[in-house]
C-alpha cells in the first residue's frame, strides 16, 4: 500500500464573497451566481510531507464537478500555482484552481457537488521513455495511495443580497 501524497481539505473562495481576498472555506454561505461565473473554483490539498516534497508532476488529480471530470487541472494551467513544490508552501497546504463551465447547467442556482481525487502519479511503464512514454493507468484506490473526497456548495441567485461579512464593521 502506497502512502497518500495529499488529502483534499475542501473548496474555497477568494474572500468572504468570492470576489477577492484571503481564501475562505466555501461553506453553507456559498457564492452568488454572478460572482461564480467570473472566478475559478479553488480547491485545497493538505500535503503529506512524509511522502517527500511532491511536485505537480508527481500527483494525479481528478476533479468531478457535477459529473463532469476535469483531469489534472494543476498540469493544464501550471502558471496558476505559485510553486512546483507544494510541500514547501506555508503549513503544508496547496491551493489549486479549476475552471468550471460557467454558463451552463453547472452554474445554475442550487447545490453542486465536487469530488476531488488525489493520488501519486505512477511511474512510466517499463521499457518506455520520453516521447514514447506510456502512462500507467490512473489509480485513485487506497492501495495506490489515493484519497477521494466529496464536497458540496451552494450557488445563490444574483438577486440575493450579499451577506454581511462578520469580520468587517
Amino acid at each position: 500500500m502506497s502512502e497518500p501524497i495529499a488529502e483534499p481539505i475542501g473548496l474555497f473562495k477568494a474572500g468572504f464573497h468570492g470576489a477577492g481576498g484571503q481564501y475562505e472555506p466555501m461553506d453553507e454561505q456559498g457564492i452568488r451566481r454572478d460572482i461564480f461565473q467570473r472566478v475559478n473554483c479553488i480547491f485545497g490539498l493538505e500535503i503529506n510531507t512524509n511522502a517527500g516534497a511532491p511536485t505537480r508532476d508527481s500527483m494525479i488529480i481528478d476533479i468531478v464537478y457535477d459529473g463532469l471530470c476535469i483531469k489534472d487541472p494543476h498540469a493544464s494551467r501550471p502558471m496558476v500555482f505559485s510553486t512546483d513544490y507544494p510541500a514547501q508552501t506555508d503549513r503544508g497546504f496547496w491551493y489549486g484552481f479549476f475552471m468550471s463551465p460557467n454558463y451552463s447547467k453547472y452554474c445554475k442556482s442550487g447545490k453542486h457537488t465536487v469530488m476531488i481525487k488525489v493520488a501519486p502519479r505512477p511511474a512510466p511503464l517499463p521499457g518506455t521513455a520520453s516521447a514514447t512514454q506510456k502512462l500507467a493507468p490512473r489509480d485513485f484506490s487506497e492501495a495506490a495511495g489515493g484519497i477521494v473526497k466529496t464536497f458540496e456548495f451552494m450557488i445563490y441567485p444574483e438577486s440575493q443580497a450579499l451577506p454581511v461579512d462578520p469580520n468587517q464593521e
